[in-house]
């Protein structure tokens, strides 16, 4: 399970070297990086943890403003669409181009032949709507993530819980709405520091289906789809981004570190209550299981509805 908290959001490398600088240890520094009650009760380096926790109050502060609508991050994309407003077309990414190379550089990838094949469209196309119909929110909600045929659950099951709280999952997009010339930004996080990433709107589809090849729209909403592209360009290419935990998605996403525990040392009655204690405290949740794993026979997976 991966749990984590705005609220320990912590710059490692600042705090362990000026741990050390001032005495400690660096096993020590990871302690104190910690809640604990113990390094509360620490009288040694109270002075010097005070400080610390002051500093980190104030960090905190400065990603809550970045993640704000009046913050100071400098964002390239209102300057994008006035430009291409003046231009009188759409914006076409450069750095993720639309061919193979940005979907897949593995030959030996079991679906390479689809691959080869696909053909980039724009939300209208796909859709067969208007752009005034395009939504980039249309009520977020966990079951908007429709996954297609990339393997990157963990990441879309991440954004599936940070949609149980709406605004915070707005806060990872620079836009308000959908927007004809197709500029599109997101806050991602490298090491806890924000980056932003521009992305167009041109999906891979299906030549036959019109359909795309990997997320599909809930209704006309694009945020879901959108989140996968950032994601993909973030790796170089759709497929490079395949494989990986929950705990990286959050981290990259929201900025945060997270915890992971292995159900397999706990009781189902500890399992309960930690899950209790984090739903309470209203943590991000997220689990992953292993391969050998009977999904249908535990229920972890469910059939869901391509229709909707």
């Amino acid at each position: 399970l991966f749990l984590l908290k705005k609220q320990e959001i912590v710059n490692f490398r600042s705090f362990a070297e000026d741990y050390i600088n001032a005495g400690g240890s660096l096993e020590q520094g990871f302690v104190n990086l910690l809640p604990s009650k113990d390094v509360q009760k620490n009288q040694t380096n109270k002075g010097f943890l005070q400080n610390k926790n002051e500093e980190l109050d104030q960090e905190e502060k400065k990603i809550n403003e970045i993640n704000t609508e009046d913050s100071g991050f400098k964002s390239q994309v209102h300057n994008l669409i006035k430009e291409y407003e003046k231009k009188g077309t759409n914006f076409q990414d450069s750095d993720f181009k639309h061919e193979l190379s940005s979907i897949c550089e593995l030959e030996q990838h079991k679906y390479i032949s689809y691959f080869k094949e696909a053909v980039w469209k724009r939300p209208h196309e796909i859709l067969e709507v208007g752009y005034d119909q395009i939504k980039l929110f249309d009520g977020i909600e966990p079951n908007d993530i429709l996954q297609g045929g990339l393997g990157v659950c963990y990441m879309l099951s991440s954004l599936s819980s940070i949609a149980e709280y709406p605004t915070r999952l707005r806060k990872i997009f620079v836009n308000n709405n959908a927007n004809s010339k197709g500029v599109y930004g997101l806050r991602f996080f490298d090491d806890g520091v924000p980056i932003e990433l521009v992305i167009d709107d041109y999906f891979p589809c299906d030549p036959e289906t019109n359909g795309p090849l990997f997320s599909q729209p809930k209704g006309n909403e694009l945020w879901a789809m959108l989140a996968e592209k950032a994601w993909g360009k973030l790796f170089k290419n759709y497929t490079a981004a395949e494989a990986g935990w929950n705990s990286e998605a959050y981290e990259n996403l929201l900025g945060c570190p997270s915890r992971l525990y292995s159900i397999e040392d706990e009781t189902e009655d500890e399992t309960f209550e930690r899950l209790t204690h984090a739903d309470k405290n209203k943590f991000f949740m997220g689990a992953s299981t292993k391969s050998e794993v009977d999904e249908k026979k535990t229920g972890l997976i469910q059939e869901q509805d391509r229709k909707s």
